[in-house]
């Protein structure tokens, strides 16, 4: 920006002309002048082909400025500004600097000097080789493909197509456990073992080995990337297990919805069986189970009990819904009072 000091021929006002690449200001008379749009744009050199970088980015060759350099031709080059998009100006920044577009200085183009240039012939020779090149790498790529697929199997001990889950528990709390006997940890799938590690023993704590095909789950791109889950194949693989412990659970159980919806059932002889708290739209809550002869019974309330698993109870409540988790069906309880 340039200021430069005049006076007037009366020599009664001084002002200050403040000089702007795309306005003057006239101070004390608050005259602005702007200026007329750059120069008609130069037309693009014919017959001339800058590299394919500068193309896609698009640039252009700038008329009369070839020349050869060691049996080399060179040009400088333009593009419509990316920020501007050619106007010179942004609206929405008005109040700095006038809104002048810094990224092309104001004139609404984009310059490279000095660049390489090619007659149509070489840029085909040059496109033809690269995407030869091109096609090479693919097929190395696609070569190793197996290679690597083959890899990543045998890194978790995966040598018949399928994983062998650790389900129905909290894995978290037996991982070192599952650690020593060669389980194998990947996110989504959680803890599993290959075919040749499945474990002999009960693993305790609940737990239960699921056998999943890995072709349901993951698939790999052409060059052996991956793997990558399936669309939805975390949410059929936890609700396959989820089905099949409820078929567990449904041979296994013998408890049976009890009373009528809003009955009162007083005084059972209950046993407790386990607490779990969650936190829901009301605050912090606790689920209660108890067994009644073979029959499940739960109570959703704030309320804390201290008992422990086994302890024997005198449970009263009035029936509130009858529900089934996992396979097991459950008699819900309200208004419950316990001695």
């Amino acid at each position: 920006m340039k200021i430069l000091s005049f006076s007037l021929e009366d020599g009664k006002a001084a002002g200050v002309f403040v000089m702007h690449p795309r306005f003057i200001f006239l101070k004390n008379f608050v005259i602005i002048y702007i200026e007329n749009e750059m120069k008609e744009r130069a037309d693009c050199m014919s017959g001339y082909r800058l590299a394919r970088t500068y193309e896609e980015m698009g640039f252009k060759v700038i008329e009369d400025s070839v020349k050869v350099e060691n049996g080399k031709k060179y040009a400088n080059a333009k593009a419509v500004c990316w920020k501007c998009m050619g106007k010179g100006k942004l609206a929405h920044f008005a109040n700095i600097e006038y809104g002048i577009c810094f990224a092309c200085g104001g004139n609404g183009y984009e310059f490279k000097k000095h660049c390489r240039v090619y007659t149509d012939t070489e840029r085909e020779k040059m496109d033809a080789a690269a995407i030869a090149k091109k096609e090479r790498e693919i097929a190395k790529k696609k070569a190793g493909a197996a290679e690597k697929i083959a890899s990543w199997l045998q890194k978790y001990n995966i040598t018949d197509g399928c994983i062998y889950i650790v389900a129905g528990c909290n894995t978290y709390e037996m991982k070192d456990q599952l650690k020593e006997l060669g389980a194998k940890f990947y996110n989504g799938v959680n803890w599993f073992f290959g075919k040749d590690t499945v474990p002999t023993e009960d693993l305790g704590h609940g737990a239960f080995i699921y056998r999943y095909n890995i072709n349901d789950l993951f698939y790999w791109n052409d060059f052996g990337g991956g793997p990558y889950y399936i669309d939805g194949a975390i949410e059929n693989l936890r609700q396959s297990i989820k089905d099949h412990i409820a078929d567990i659970n449904r041979n296994a159980s013998k408890s049976e919805y009890v009373g009528e919806i809003g009955e009162r059932l007083r005084n059972m002889d209950a046993t407790f069986v386990s607490a779990k708290f969650f936190e829901g739209n009301w605050g912090g809550s606790f689920v209660y189970t108890f067994k009644v002869d073979e029959n499940i019974f739960t109570w959703f309330t704030q309320k804390v009990l201290d008992y422990e698993p086994e302890d024997k109870i005198n449970l009263t409540g009035t029936v509130k819904a009858h529900t089934e988790y996992n396979g097991v069906l459950q008699t819900q309880l309200s208004r419950c009072i316990i001695k």
